[in-house]
């Protein structure tokens, strides 16, 4: 490096601000800024360099490690698997928020979105979704004027997706926004809500209902169908198992109480017709199934079934047989 900047001095006959690296004697690299003059000694054809060296080396170093921290953030910003923005707001004349733009956008954007990335950087959101609804501008509006966070899920109309977003203010008038499109997840939701409600009308049509005993809290749950076939108010919690022998006649809750020690001790599952007692103390038929639930290891952790309301039919049944015994 001296040869080098002795050689341009040379050349140049002045040098004025020049960065020059050197190797210290312990190997370390040493950045100064070189001022010098190049000056004749009289007819000698010899001559003499002045001027001043100054040390930027921690300088230069603070430098490098900024360029290579702003170089790894680039990295992890163009590797982020959600899509992320920064938009800067646009007020109107009256200060409400209009417009924002997108000041930067990650590749992940162009992946959550289909939108490529050259017609939204840079763009007003208004110039690319002329019918973009407010909901918003407004909200990343809000975001930016309180510098309180928020996370929500909504729909995108001009993309007919759903996304899952965390808005926070970056700087005076700008938030950062990141996104994950979860479309799939809400159509999967809304097809198990469809599915779910299928499913009433299904035990509804059939008079049935479900329950479940959790074990370890001793916790027995209903739905709607079986607090209606045993008339009672689904208001209140279900009965509890011990509870449920004021619900059957006698011999009925003893065959019921049986079958369930046999699926805890580990045999099959059971399907027993059982004489229902309700609060009223009208009597009717069912159809009690339960089985049990294991977990990872193999133990019991829930028993769950259903009732089927079949008093109709069992009445049917034994006027036959009655007629039958004349």
């Amino acid at each position: 490096a001296r040869e080098d900047l002795m050689a341009r001095l040379q050349a140049a006959k002045s040098l004025a601000g020049v960065e020059v690296k050197f190797r210290h004697k312990d190997g370390m690299p040493v950045w100064v800024i070189a001022n010098l003059n190049l000056t004749p000694i009289g007819d000698s054809g010899e001559a003499f360099v002045q001027g001043s060296l100054i040390d930027i080396t921690e300088r230069r170093r603070a430098e490098e490690a900024l360029r290579e921290s702003e170089e790894r953030y680039r990295r992890l910003f163009d590797q982020m698997l959600v899509g992320f923005a920064l938009v800067e707001i646009i007020h109107d004349d009256q200060g409400h928020p209009c417009d924002y733009v997108n000041l930067e956008v990650n590749p992940a954007f162009e992946i959550q979105t289909g939108f490529a990335l050259k017609k939204i950087r840079g763009k007003r959101i208004r110039e690319v979704f002329p019918d973009i609804e407010p909901f918003w501008i407004e909200t990343y509006g809000r975001v930016a004027a309180t510098g309180k966070s928020i996370h929500f899920e909504n729909f995108a109309e001009p993309l007919h997706k759903w996304f899952e977003v965390t808005a926070f203010r970056v700087g005076e008038g700008r938030v950062g926004v990141s996104f994950a499109d979860i479309t799939e997840r809400k159509q999967t939701e809304k097809a198990l809500r469809q599915s779910e409600a299928v499913m009433k009308e299904a035990l509804l049509a059939a008079q049935m209902g479900v329950w479940k005993w959790t074990l370890a809290t001793g916790v027995v749950t209903w739905d709607e169908n079986l607090y209606r076939i045993a008339g009672r108010d689904p208001k209140l919690p279900a009965p509890s198992y011990h509870e449920q022998a004021q619900m059957f006649a006698p011999e009925s809750w003893e065959r019921l109480r049986a079958a369930v020690e046999r699926v805890l001790a580990g045999e099959a599952a059971y399907e027993l017709d059982l004489e229902l007692v309700r609060p009223d103390r009208s009597r009717g038929w069912v159809v009690a199934r339960g089985e049990a639930s294991r977990d990872a290891n193999g133990y019991i952790t829930e028993l769950r079934g259903t009732v089927q309301e079949i008093t109709g039919r069992k009445r049917s049944e034994m006027a036959l047989q009655e007629a039958e015994a004349m």
